[in-house]
């Protein structure tokens, strides 16, 4: 009998930045939400008040894929932000915020995932002006 896979894969694309008012994060929500056409399901928004400031993060996110590889989930970020990369650069300049390529994978102890970033991904990153970010973790 095999052993079925337990690897969870997905990615996101988390923008964070700063507001002086919660008001103001808000309206960059919908500035956000307008500019990149994304329907609300995919999305999750956070904002917490530092100091002084609200830290605000918008994050669109693919579905979660049994898999080892990761080429898949990257694959869904290309087909629905990758002829968006000069608005992305424009929200971070808007924004003066961060934006991050996020990969996240959900393994057990005895999984080998396939960590292959192509050069496609790397354009796109370079492009936005964002980072990468892994995370993975043992369940």
């Amino acid at each position: 009998m095999m052993k079925r896979n337990k690897t969870c894969v997905y990615a996101e694309i988390n923008i964070c930045w700063k507001a002086k008012k919660k008001e103001a994060g808000e309206l960059d929500v919908g500035y956000i939400n307008e500019q990149l056409n994304v329907s609300k399901g995919r999305v999750e928004i956070f904002s917490r008040k530092t100091k002084k400031k609200y830290m605000n993060r918008w994050v669109w996110s693919t579905k979660k894929y049994k898999t080892l590889y990761i080429e898949k989930v990257l694959e869904e970020v290309l087909e629905r932000f990758g002829d968006r990369s000069d608005i992305l650069q424009n929200i971070k300049k808007e924004l003066n915020a961060n934006i991050a390529l996020e990969i996240v994978i959900e393994m057990k102890k005895n999984q080998i995932p396939a960590l292959v970033i192509d050069e496609k991904i790397i354009k796109f990153v370079g492009d936005i002006g964002g980072y990468i970010d892994v995370d993975m973790y043992i369940i």
